[in-house]
């Protein structure tokens, strides 16, 4: 009856943050993604460079900047290394490791509003998939790039809100 109702995910007591942020994102992965896929025409606030679905992303917590920070903050840790694995995956042609990272890589940017990064990294897992190994090459510098200006917007505007 509850699987019928939708709930089909729970915490455990006592309340953990890091398994609190894993449920979140991983809850609100479904309805972010789809905001991805069709993104609004309405104005948003988006960083200089329109890099940061931060509007978005602070809908779906509620406003609260206390988790932005630290959503912001453990999503800053988590992905530079992975990035940085699809380097090496790419160059020893391990393209399942390429999909499947990039696939991470695309649903963690989609869950917090960067949309470029989230296409980018879909766009990779997408000729991954095909074995394609000079368009995963330059796609992987695309992402690369736009990952580092997400980074950059990212760190500058919690750096802003927090001083």
């Amino acid at each position: 009856q509850c699987l019928e109702a939708g709930m089909d995910d729970y915490l455990t007591k006592p309340l953990r943050l890091p398994n609190v942020r894993e449920v979140l994102l991983r809850f609100l992965s479904h309805r972010i993604q789809s905001q991805v896929e069709a993104p609004s025409q309405a104005k948003d606030d988006r960083g200089e460079g329109g890099v940061w679905r931060k509007d978005m992303l602070m809908e779906n917590i509620g406003g609260d900047e206390s988790l932005l920070s630290e959503i912001v903050e453990a999503f800053l840790e988590d992905m530079p290394p992975i990035v940085d694995e699809l380097s090496v995956f790419l160059r020893e042609g391990e393209f399942e490791q390429v999909e499947r990272k990039s696939h991470q890589i695309g649903g963690s940017a989609a869950n917090l509003g960067g949309e470029e990064v989230s296409r980018l990294a879909y766009s990779l897992e997408k000729e991954a998939r095909e074995r394609r190994g000079e368009t995963c090459q330059q796609l992987l510098d695309e992402l690369t790039d736009a990952f580092q200006k997400l980074e950059d917007e990212m760190r500058r505007t919690t750096r802003n809100e927090t001083a």
